[in-house]
């Protein structure tokens, strides 16, 4: 019997050539895989579960720009921290956001992890920020981006030491890659 491809829970579908119930979640414009099931109801939970991890970093279609950098501003919170020698409560926000926005790009296997390269992040850009040069990257969002991909990326190699490889994507400026 050939089932339709509709199912009773969001974010699951009938994938008919694997005979089995596929899962993604879509947030802030990209589409997240999650899997391949036997079960529908599993299927459903899985979802469900990813779905209460990632919601607060949910971007919300009704233009919250909370959620947003604005390149102009953060250079402006940037050139005001380095002169000052401090950062701005304001550049801590966006420090704490743009790391956050990041923080989406990396799995891991339990939420310990998760949260210790997270904070490892946090702290590596806070201690690290004042090396920003504006005559040196024009833009300051790829520069803090890469900042802290690489602290996830080092800390995730860390706990996972067994592995071979990560993998993120590159920052870029102006089409070259962004090196710190």
């Amino acid at each position: 019997m050939i089932r339709g491809t509709a199912s009773q829970y969001k974010g699951v579908t009938f994938h008919r050539l694997a005979n089995k119930w596929q899962v993604s979640l879509v947030y802030n414009g990209k589409r997240e895989y999650l899997g391949l099931y036997e079960n529908e109801k599993e299927a459903g939970e899985v979802y469900l579960k990813r779905y209460n991890e990632v919601k607060h970093l949910i971007v919300s279609r009704t233009n919250n720009q909370s959620h947003y950098v604005d390149e102009r501003k953060l250079r402006y919170e940037i050139l005001v921290s380095l002169n000052q020698g401090i950062l701005t409560r304001k550049m801590i926000d966006y420090i704490v956001l743009i790391v956050k926005r990041t923080h989406l790009k990396f799995r891991y296997k339990d939420a310990d992890d998760k949260h210790d390269c997270y904070v490892y992040a946090i702290e590596n850009v806070l201690r690290n920020w004042h090396n920003y040069d504006p005559e040196r990257y024009e833009a300051v969002l790829p520069y803090f981006t890469e900042l802290s991909k690489r602290a996830f990326a080092f800390h995730w190699k860390t706990i996972y030491k067994h592995m071979n490889h990560i993998s993120i994507e590159g920052t870029y400026e102006n089409g070259r890659a962004i090196n710190i």
